[in-house]
């Protein structure tokens, strides 16, 4: 080792080496490469960043003392533009569903929509098992986004929703940042007033990059519950982690309220009752009957606010929201394949507890830490039910706190405290890479796939002539709102509502032997089976097949296959009309849905 300046020919080797690089990138920008000559610049680009680590490795080895203390602030900003520019690239990669003006992006904006519609029309929002159109959630999101879209005047916007949700996870960002913030306070007190207020802002980036990941809260980007459930979880861990700071009874009396919100949000989230009294209990700081009275109170206002559903909606909430869950079955294979899906963002709350839960800090996050841990192990559970590790959505945003706070623990100080300075670059420099290659590995920097199509202009503009000269509640079609929302019909025989199920609640086979339709619209699936099939078989496409008849085909949009659901909602559409009565057969009723 020497505290000698570093020779002169590594300087000049690391000049060369940039130099090349950019004239790699040159000649491809002036066209100048082509075909196996365009490799060049990726050898350039990696065989460069090779070249420049190991020449940096030699000067931090052989030159410690010729460096100057680590930009700390700097490698911290860097860390935000790099989240920064991701969360745009998410809207970039987006943008076409963002702006789609048909819920035609995934399987759960049509009863979504359903939703939306049965509070414009002042519907019962849980119907009759027979009607089919009724969601298995709770009423919170569709509540709340109708009534914001009511006071924008765009309550029959698709394209208002869309935006109203990624609102949502922009304010869970938000809650999100800020309860990082407070956790990285809580953690070390001491250090905390010498940290860079710069970590702030990234962590609310990072915090918004999780919850749109396309893993644990993949559904986000679709008109669904997800977004709002997200929003839920995070403003309660910024509740929880304020109490953790101050201690004050008001914030302990809005955690009593929130797993209430939680389950108005989503079911699962009523897990944030053993949540907040597994943190209260190995706190250490409150006392056995504030403790009691806690839990008592806050699975009473929860056992009210399910009570009220009952008094609201009677049976029909009750079989739609408790029923219908619980008679999925949980499959281990499913849950072990979810918690495949979800191991990365179980390793970082893991990684998390592992930096962070040592010496006096382990007394601190204890408590917050294992609340995580009941809360990853119920989304775990729920997860044996689905097909997407979705129930994970708001541990994971969690999680990545507990991993933020302790990137910022092992970051250096913006003082020149924290070892030698030659440690300190090697610890922003390893650290900036080690987030690089996080957010790759959880999907952040995939480029943009999906595209639109004019071929969608073709689909719609089919379908919506299938409507041309009817009432829009005599044409059915299995799945596809918008037609309705803008006439404000409530249709009947939802399609997803369908797949969920479990008993034969099935009025659609009524209604398509009446022949209350003038016109269906079903999509066909890869195995040439009706979409009311999917999820088992259930003689709907025989009944169809018998009473109407095929009188021609809507083709599937061409170009858009890399939608996540294009199998579903943009596959080829079978038209059926009636088939002629016999003389013997009873007229059939007007009206395949409600009307106002």
């Amino acid at each position: 080792m020497t505290n000698g300046p570093i020779p002169k020919w590594i300087r000049w080797l690391a000049l060369l080496v940039i130099l090349g690089q950019l004239g790699a990138i040159g000649l491809v920008l002036a066209g100048r490469l082509h075909g196996p000559q365009r490799n060049l610049l990726p050898q350039a680009l990696i065989g460069g960043a090779m070249a420049l680590s190991v020449l940096a490795a030699y000067a931090l080895r052989f030159h410690p003392g010729h460096f100057r203390p680590a930009p700390a602030r700097l490698g911290v900003a860097a860390l935000t533009v790099l989240a920064l520019g991701l969360c745009g690239l998410y809207f970039l990669r987006n943008r076409p569903v963002l702006t789609l003006p048909y819920d035609l992006g995934g399987w759960s904006e049509s009863y979504f929509l359903t939703d939306i519609i049965k509070w414009r029309t002042g519907t019962p929002l849980y119907t009759a098992p027979d009607d089919s159109n009724s969601g298995t959630y709770t009423p919170g999101a569709p509540a709340i986004s109708y009534f914001l879209a009511s006071l924008l005047g765009r309550a029959d916007s698709i394209r208002a929703y869309r935006f109203l949700l990624q609102g949502y996870l922009l304010l869970a960002a938000l809650f999100a940042g800020a309860a990082t913030w407070n956790l990285l306070r809580i953690s070390d007190p001491d250090r905390f007033p010498r940290v860079s207020r710069l970590w702030l802002p990234f962590f609310v980036c990072a915090s918004f990059l999780v919850a749109t990941n396309a893993e644990t809260n993949a559904f986000n980007i679709f008109l669904h519950n997800d977004p709002f459930s997200v929003l839920v979880s995070s403003f309660a861990f910024w509740v929880l982690t304020q109490f953790a700071l101050r201690q004050s009874p008001r914030w302990l009396a809005a955690m009593a309220v929130l797993p209430a919100l939680g389950f108005l949000a989503k079911q699962y989230l009523a897990v944030l009752v053993p949540v907040f009294v597994v943190y209260l209990w190995l706190d250490g700081r409150t006392p056995l009957r504030r403790l009691i009275t806690f839990g008592v109170v806050a699975f009473a206002i929860l056992g009210a606010t399910i009570a009220s559903g009952f008094l609201i909606w009677g049976d029909a909430y009750r079989y739609w929201v408790f029923e219908i869950m619980g008679t999925h079955i949980v499959s281990f294979f499913k849950l072990s394949e979810r918690f495949a899906d979800a191991a990365w963002f179980v390793l970082l709350g893991l990684f998390g507890g592992l930096v962070l839960l040592r010496g006096e800090r382990f007394s601190r996050l204890f408590g917050l830490w294992t609340g995580w841990l009941v809360m990853a192990f119920g989304g775990i559970y729920t997860s044996g039910i689905t097909f997407s590790p979705t129930h994970l959505g708001p541990a994971s945003m969690v999680a990545a706190s507990f991993a933020l706070v302790a990137l910022a623990t092992l970051w250096p100080l913006p003082a020149p405290s924290d070892g030698p300075p030659s440690q300190q670059w090697l610890q922003v420099g390893a650290g900036f890479l080690a987030v690089v290659a996080v957010f790759a590995g959880l999907g952040f920097t995939r480029v943009p796939q999906l595209t639109v199509t004019p071929d969608l202009a073709r689909y719609v503009s089919e379908v919506e002539r299938e409507f041309n000269g009817l009432p829009a509640d005599r044409v059915l079609i299995d799945i596809g709102e918008w037609i309705y929302l803008r006439q404000n019909a409530l249709m009947k025989d939802r399609m997803a509502i369908l797949d969920t199920h479990r008993t034969p609640h099935y009025g659609i086979l009524e209604r398509v032997r009446r022949r209350e339709y003038a016109r269906i619209l079903v999509h066909l699936q890869p195995n040439s089976k009706f979409s009311y099939e999917i999820g088992g078989e259930r003689d709907i496409q025989r009944e169809m097949l018998v009473y109407y008849r095929e009188v021609r085909r809507i083709p599937a949009i061409q170009g858009m296959e890399r939608w996540r659901y294009h199998f579903m909602v943009m596959s080829d559409i079978v038209v059926l009309e009636p088939v002629p009565r016999e003389p013997t057969d009873t007229p059939a009723p007007a009206g395949g849905a409600d009307r106002r």
